[in-house]
């Protein structure tokens, strides 16, 4: 009987195979669709028991969905990006061009000139111990913020706009003035027909950041200290690339203010950042103690000039974690315009002279993720398209920017 059953088994087994062959060679003489579709699918008989199994196994399919939660805050900047129009500033005309080229030539001249002099003369004073370390670098910071910005009402090879005015702390003399003016309304005004006081003092140092594309991000943000008055009441200290002390005059500028360096390695653009680890250490070391000491602190968390402007580069958590150790608020600043006079592949080549510049409120990030959204969020329009986005939505709402 045993034997029966195995010949059984082999005569069925056999036979699969050969209906198989043949449905196969029928198919391609015109079966039906159904058919062919169907046929695949002829469950294979049991070798052990000779029995069709009831249900036929099949291969689970992968899922192959991207989920959009999993992609990071840069790679979805990279998405958006392309939802932004491309708005640039006014082109100038070959003879502006040139003109905005020898304006700068002179502003530099005087710049460095007058600035370099008052370096020299503040650290005799300090190496006769007539002037402290601190009150030198503040004071200087100080002086070169007001030169900066005189300066560009006499060579105005930019023209700077300044949006979101409100969101800056104001100097305190300043504020006493704004204050006397609304005591004085008082009389003829209502309560709520008073104009409303600007921003209140800066109590504690903040963490500023902002986009870099250009070798004038730092100017232009010194000549944003003078405008607005930012270093009178308290001197920011930029976090710089150590190799730019090669220049010696810019080396003594950065010294006598007291600027903080960091060292990386002179990588390719399509490379990231590659700080190396004790350099790190001791900017960190020397950031606290300028915090301790009440200064603000830049950083262009990019690390770089970024050669793709307006899209931003892949930015660096330090900021964040900097003010998360002190406990400090941030502010974010976004350029719009500066790549268009001077950039990484063209130099000076002034296609523009008009730069616009967009403070937002401080913010208490709670966490990482949530700083470099905003990051991206915020600036990455801005930069590209100079528009206001409104929300947290990933395609939000976008509005033109009105200068205040």
């Amino acid at each position: 009987q045993e034997t029966w059953q195995c010949s059984m088994v082999r005569y069925s087994t056999a036979l699969s195979v050969l209906l198989a062959t043949a449905a196969s060679g029928r198919s391609r003489s015109g079966l039906s669709a159904r058919t062919q579709i169907s046929l695949p699918r002829t469950p294979v008989p049991n070798r052990l028991s000779g029995r069709i199994p009831s249900r036929a196994i099949t291969t689970p399919q992968t899922d192959t969905t991207v989920n959009p939660s999993k992609s990071t805050p840069y790679e979805n900047h990279l998405k958006e990006a392309s939802l932004f129009d491309r708005v640039l500033p006014p082109r100038l005309s070959p003879i502006d061009r040139l003109l905005t080229r020898v304006q700068f030539l002179a502003y530099g001249s005087c710049f460095l000139s007058i600035g370099y002099t008052w370096c020299l003369a503040a650290g005799a004073l300090q190496n006769i111990g007539a002037l402290p370390t601190k009150r030198k670098e503040k004071m200087t910071i100080k002086f070169l913020a007001k030169l900066a910005d005189s300066l560009l009402h006499v060579f105005p090879f930019m023209k700077l706009n300044v949006y979101g005015r409100q969101n800056v702390p104001v100097d305190p003399k300043k504020r006493r003035k704004i204050s006397k003016i609304s005591d004085m309304t008082t009389q003829t005004r209502s309560d709520s027909n008073r104009p409303p006081l600007r921003a209140k003092q800066n109590e504690s140092p903040v963490v500023w950041v902002a986009n870099h594309v250009s070798e004038l991000d730092m100017l232009v943000f010194l000549i944003l200290e003078g405008r607005l008055s930012i270093a009178s009441q308290r001197p920011i200290k930029f976090l710089y690339w150590k190799r730019l002390e090669s220049y010696p005059i810019l080396r003594r500028f950065l010294k006598t203010c007291g600027m903080i360096p960091v060292d990386m390695e002179d990588t390719p653009f399509d490379l990231d950042n590659q700080y190396r680890l004790d350099s790190v250490k001791t900017s960190l070391r020397a950031m606290d103690e300028a915090i301790k000491d009440g200064f603000d602190i830049a950083i262009l968390p990019e690390g770089r000039r970024n050669p793709n402007a307006p899209t931003l580069g892949k930015m660096f958590p330090g900021a964040y974690r900097l003010a998360k150790k002190h406990g400090l608020p941030i502010y974010l600043l976004g350029t719009h315009g500066v790549e268009e006079l001077c950039n990484i592949a063209n130099g000076l080549h002034a296609r523009s002279k008009e730069i616009s510049v967009r403070f937002w409120p401080k913010e208490f990030f709670k966490s990482q993720d949530n700083f470099t959204s905003r990051f991206y969020q915020l600036l990455g329009p801005w930069a590209a398209s100079k528009v206001v986005v409104e929300g947290n939505d990933p395609v939000p709402k976008v509005q033109n920017g009105e200068e205040n």
